[in-house]
């Protein structure tokens, strides 16, 4: 996987988000890190159940949301998540999401930190 190497936040991207959303801040991290977990989980099931439908839908929107708040390493593998679902591949699916969690961890400590 090519991203292992990228950084986890785009610090100006997170300075952008906060001065372009103010107050809206905090409230926008919140709801990032309450919907990535379930997000997260949903990805995992749609793997274990072979549905590669959900497992581009899920990976999708975790690439968008990741996106938006600067997180590109979480963005850059739900992307590749999404790329091999919507050309059939599951079989290495699961390393990547098993990064996908673990990014997560990672930056969540860090955004809990920004609010």
């Amino acid at each position: 996987m090519n991203v292992l190497n990228e950084d986890s936040l785009d610090d100006t991207a997170v300075a952008a988000l906060k001065e372009a959303t103010e107050e809206m801040f905090s409230e926008i991290i919140e709801v990032y890190l309450e919907d990535t977990p379930k997000r997260l989980s949903l990805l995992m099931k749609a793997f274990e159940t072979n549905n590669v439908n959900a497992m581009q839908e899920e990976s999708h929107c975790l690439k968008g949301s990741s996106g938006n708040i600067g997180a590109l390493k979480l963005s850059k593998i739900c992307a590749e998540i999404e790329s091999q679902s919507k050309a059939g591949v599951i079989t290495n699916q699961n390393e990547y999401i098993q990064h996908a969690f673990s990014e997560f961890d990672y930056i969540k400590k860090k955004l809990i930190a920004l609010v």
